[in-house]
């Protein structure tokens, strides 16, 4: 999962993450056992809470470099209302919600996810964008977490995402 980027791409690859809307895994603290993971994806809307990422990361704003662990602050207000819907049939839905950040910008758009068999990953792909991999964090009824690892600058980072209903 490393991957060498830019900052324009790693703020690319956020705005991604939000709008495919990634998926988690099984909190240690409460353990969801005896469902599949598959289960606990689907059926209701997913929405981004959260996005941190370790070490600090530079975001450059206004021309000043700021190292910073919450990368949720760069989602504009017109993105938090997305949703991404996991479905039964592997298929991805997302919705821009009522606030589009660009008024020429689809309503909905499809893609496809599949769980590795231990049920430790997630890949999905959003229609006309790169497959993406996400290691699975935290999967409950209310929560997923997923976390992408990956190296820029010869800085290896762990991002996580936070995912609500």
């Amino acid at each position: 999962m490393s991957r060498n980027t830019g900052n324009s791409l790693i703020i690319n690859s956020i705005a991604t993450l939000f709008c495919i809307v990634l998926f988690a895994s099984c909190s240690k603290d409460e353990e969801v056992s005896g469902i599949p993971k598959a289960d606990l994806l689907c059926g209701e809307s997913w929405y981004i809470k959260a996005f941190s990422i370790d070490p600090s990361y530079p975001v450059v704003i206004g021309g000043l470099t700021f190292k910073v662990n919450d990368l949720y602050f760069l989602f504009k207000n017109c993105a938090t209302d997305n949703s991404l819907i996991f479905n039964t049939d592997s298929t991805l839905v997302q919705d821009t919600g009522s606030k589009k950040c660009d008024p020429d910008e689809e309503q909905t758009v499809y893609g496809t996810w599949q769980l590795d068999a231990a049920e430790k990953n997630i890949t999905w792909q959003i229609t006309g964008e790169a497959e993406q991999e996400y290691e699975i964090v935290e999967l409950n009824h209310d929560v997923l977490k997923v976390k992408d690892v990956f190296t820029e600058n010869n800085v290896t980072y762990s991002a996580i995402l936070t995912l609500k209903h």
